[in-house]
């Protein structure tokens, strides 16, 4: 009888462990909404890692598979994130995007101020700014940068609890100096794109959160709390001062248009900072618009973006 027993329970452990194997750990206990969000942070990059320009700029992922590129759109990993919304939108325009970014790189030129891999992202972009310059299709690049990452070179904390993981805290932020370097970098490029007879627009900061929002959604939902998470406006103003005057400058130095994510995803009047829409995560880490976030952008600010 023991041993009838045991070889039951073992019996039950084994089908119990194919059935969770063949399940992926029991999904049947989570909605498949919650198991979206689960896999969201991962999967996107995944495909941002996949997506990712080469060193000699050559696009590995684009919205040129049918109409010829008119809009190139330049810059680090936010680049990435907000062409996977505005290439739709630009299809449906039957115009193109050439998409040209490398993580960790702003769209400036020249060694400037020092900054983490300033010799492989000097290339980079010196590659790409002569590859969308020899464009004739191309009539527009948008520039975009987490812009306070490379000034700042420190966490975001939004002082309620959610704080990025930490990078290079040992690293100061640029002083007066190297900020007047990565201002005159940026102004190069744009010149450059000009001269080649490419208009050109910048997108602002695009407001940082602290948590993982997919995360975030599933693991309160969890605990039995729906409501999603929002940041302070004005810890985004504080955090964001000396890189808004920096675009400032430059747009009215370069005569070059600014758009403001911020216009689109905070309120002034609540003073407060969303990170969804209806069901749809807006990021799919702490700092990175999802696709549903970068559409959102893309579409409001359609009549800048795509000329």
């Amino acid at each position: 009888r023991v041993m009838a027993g045991l070889a039951m329970a073992a019996a039950l452990l084994i089908a119990g462990g194919i059935a969770m194997r063949a399940g992926q750990g029991w999904p049947s206990r989570f909605s498949a909404q919650t198991l979206r969000l689960m896999d969201m942070n991962v999967a996107e990059r995944q495909r941002s890692e996949k997506c990712q320009s080469d060193i000699l700029a050559n696009p590995k992922c684009g919205g040129a598979k049918f109409w010829l590129p008119k809009i190139a759109i330049l810059g680090d990993s936010h680049a990435y994130a907000i062409s996977e919304g505005l290439i739709p939108v630009s299809n449906r325009a039957r115009t193109g995007v050439m998409a040209l970014w490398r993580s960790g790189c702003p769209p400036i030129l020249g060694r400037t101020y020092g900054g983490l891999r300033e010799r492989e992202c000097m290339d980079f972009m010196d590659i790409a700014a002569r590859k969308i310059s020899a464009s004739r299709s191309v009539e527009q690049v948008i520039l975009v940068a987490r812009w306070a990452r490379h000034l700042e070179l420190r966490a975001f904390d939004n002082g309620e609890g959610g704080v990025e993981e930490a990078y290079h805290l040992s690293v100061p932020p640029l002083d007066a100096a190297k900020l007047d370097q990565f201002r005159a970098g940026l102004e190069r490029m744009i010149v450059r794109l000009r001269m080649a007879g490419k208009r050109v627009v910048i997108v602002g900061p695009v407001p940082e959160v602290g948590w993982s929002v997919p995360d975030y959604l599933w693991k309160s939902k969890r605990l039995g709390n729906a409501a999603p998470p929002t940041t302070s406006l004005l810890r985004f103003q504080n955090r964001h001062v000396r890189d808004l005057k920096m675009l400032a400058q430059v747009a009215v130095h370069e005569n070059v248009p600014v758009v403001y994510p911020h216009h689109l995803f905070c309120s002034m009047s609540s003073g407060r900072c969303f990170t969804v829409s209806g069901p749809d995560p807006l990021y799919y880490d702490d700092d990175h618009l999802s696709r549903a976030g970068a559409s959102l952008f893309s579409r409001y600010f359609e009549t800048k973006l795509i000329r």
